[in-house]
C-alpha cells in the first residue's frame, strides 16, 4: 500500500471511530441506557440484575471519578457543563440525553465512557489490522478489506440501545481472536480476563481456546490452561451474582423466548443460516471452523434468551464473522481465478 493510501485509510479509520463514539454516546443518552442501567447506579452498583454484573467498565469508570483529583474533576465538569451550554443554546439535544448531562457532577465521568467507547473502537480496529496480516501475510489488501468488513457488520447491526459493556466487548472479542491466531497466549488471557469481568459473553472466547487447545496438532493453546480459564470464567461470574444478589431483576432474561416459538420463519431462517455458515467452513482452518461454532452458539443463545430486534449482541462475535465472511470472499476469488486458466 503507496504512502497516499495508508494516509487514506488511516483518516478514514480515525473518522469512523469519532462518528460512531459520538453516535454511540447519543444513542446510549450519555450512559443512561435504561432505567435499569443507568450511569450512576452501574457505577454505584444499585443497577438492576443482569446489567449490574457486567461491571468492568462501570469500576473502570469509577476508578477515574476517585483518582481525579477534586479540583481538576471539579474543573472539568464546569467546562463540560459550560461547552453543554453553548451546545444545547445551537444544537437541541434529545430529551433524554438532555436528561442525563443535566447533572453536572457527572459530566467528567459520561466523558470518560465517550473515552471507552473511542479506545474499544481503536482497539478493534487494530486489532482486526493486525489479524489480516498474521492470516493472510501475502495479501497487502486484506488488512483494509477485514477492517471494512468489521466496520460493515457493526453499522449493519442495528443497536436500538447500547449499554456500557458493549464497546469493550467488541474491542476485547477483537483482541482475543487475534492473540488465539497469533499464538500471543498471555495476551489473549489478558484479553479473556477482563472480557470476563466485562460480560459473560467472553464464553464464547474460551470455547474457541477449548477447540483450538483439543483439535490443533500444535500444543496450542496449552492445554493445561484450559481447565484453569474455565474455572476462572465460573468464578468472574459467579462473585458478582452473590454481591449483587439482593439487588432487583433477574439473573437471566427469559422473557422473549416465545416469540420464536409463535414465528417459526425466523427460527428456520437462523437454522438455515447457521447451516450454511457450517458448509461455507468445513474445509477451513481450525480456527475458522473455532469461529463458526461460536456464532452459531450465539444463535441460538439469541433465539432463546435474546430480545427480538435487538442485533447488538452480535458485537462480541463481530471480529468471527469478519474473519469468516473475509476467508470465503479469498476463497471464491481463488476459484474465480483458477476457472479463467
Amino acid at each position: 500500500m503507496n504512502p497516499a493510501l495508508k494516509a487514506f485509510y488511516a483518516l478514514c479509520v480515525v473518522a469512523a471511530v469519532m462518528a460512531c463514539s459520538m453516535h454511540w454516546f447519543v444513542l446510549s443518552h450519555g450512559g443512561d441506557t435504561w432505567r435499569g442501567a443507568m450511569l450512576g447506579a452501574m457505577v454505584s452498583g444499585s443497577a438492576e440484575r443482569p446489567y449490574v454484573y457486567r461491571w468492568l467498565v462501570p469500576k473502570l469508570l469509577s476508578g477515574a471519578d476517585q483518582l481525579a483529583p477534586e479540583a481538576f474533576r471539579t474543573s472539568a465538569n464546569e467546562s463540560l457543563a459550560l461547552w453543554r451550554d453553548q451546545m444545547a443554546a445551537q444544537w437541541p439535544l434529545p430529551d433524554r440525553l438532555h436528561r442525563a448531562v443535566s447533572d453536572k457532577n457527572s459530566l467528567f465521568m459520561r466523558l470518560c465512557w465517550w473515552g471507552v467507547m473511542v479506545l474499544s473502537l481503536a482497539a478493534m480496529t487494530i486489532s482486526m489490522h493486525r489479524l489480516a496480516q498474521r492470516q493472510w501475510p501475502s495479501v497487502p489488501q486484506a488488512p483494509a478489506m477485514l477492517v471494512v468488513i468489521a466496520w460493515g457488520l457493526i453499522l449493519a447491526l442495528p443497536a436500538p440501545v447500547l449499554y456500557l459493556y458493549d464497546p469493550p466487548a467488541l474491542a476485547l472479542s477483537a483482541l482475543g481472536l487475534y492473540a488465539l491466531a497469533a499464538g500471543r497466549w498471555r495476551l489473549f488471557v489478558l484479553a479473556f480476563a477482563l472480557a470476563s469481568f466485562n460480560k459473560e459473553s467472553s464464553l464464547v472466547l474460551l470455547v474457541m481456546a477449548t477447540w483450538l487447545a483439543m483439535r490443533s496438532e500444535a500444543a496450542w493453546p496449552p492445554r493445561r490452561w484450559i481447565v484453569w480459564l474455565w474455572g476462572f470464567w465460573l468464578i468472574a461470574r459467579a462473585v458478582p451474582m452473590v454481591i449483587f444478589r439482593d439487588n432487583p431483576g433477574l439473573v437471566f432474561e427469559t422473557q422473549y423466548w416465545p416469540y420464536y416459538l409463535s414465528h417459526p420463519e425466523w427460527l428456520a431462517l437462523l437454522a438455515a443460516g447457521c447451516a450454511l455458515l457450517c458448509a461455507v467452513v468445513r474445509r477451513m482452518n481450525e480456527l475458522l471452523k473455532a469461529s463458526a461454532g461460536v456464532i452459531t452458539m450465539m444463535v441460538v443463545a439469541y433465539a432463546a434468551v435474546g430480545k427480538p430486534g435487538e442485533l447488538r449482541v452480535f458485537y462480541d462475535v463481530v471480529p468471527m464473522m469478519s474473519l469468516v465472511i473475509m476467508q470465503a470472499v479469498m476463497n471464491l476469488a481463488e476459484r474465480l481465478k483458477k476457472s479463467r486458466r
